[in-house]
């Protein structure tokens, strides 16, 4: 199991780094135009990316080998949620609508906190 939860904390750390990168360069500001629909469609790649490898992993993510809570499974579902989130509720849309600006705000930052954590936590998994 050791090798094979190296490469899904590897792929994880990966896609998490990237979503907070992409976030770093687009944050939500209270007014102007926002490249929603380029951002949009880097966070559902990376959402495709962990979702394959969720599905290639062939362990539990909810428990670790001794069957305690494992932390990385609840993180990554967290992330995942959040991303699914935004994938939908921003589907197609090029710009951010004002009635959505704060709403947006919070996804995308409740997002980006979300994939520090992961990003950040690489050498605790």
């Amino acid at each position: 199991m050791n090798g094979d939860r190296t490469q899904l904390v590897k792929v994880i750390t990966e896609a998490a780094a990237e979503v907070a990168a992409v976030l770093d360069r687009h944050p939500v500001s209270g007014t102007g135009s926002y490249p929603l629909a380029e951002v949009v469609t880097s966070l559902a790649k990376q959402h495709d990316v962990l979702r394959e490898a969720v599905e290639q992993h062939p362990h539990p993510l909810s428990a670790d080998v001794a069957g305690k809570p494992d932390r990385l499974g609840v993180d990554l579902a967290a992330l995942m949620g959040y991303l699914e989130h935004i994938r939908v509720l921003y589907h197609r849309l090029d710009d951010l609508p004002s009635h959505l600006r704060a709403q947006a705000h919070r996804d995308l930052s409740a997002t980006h906190l979300r994939a520090r954590k992961l990003r950040d936590n690489r050498g605790r998994r």
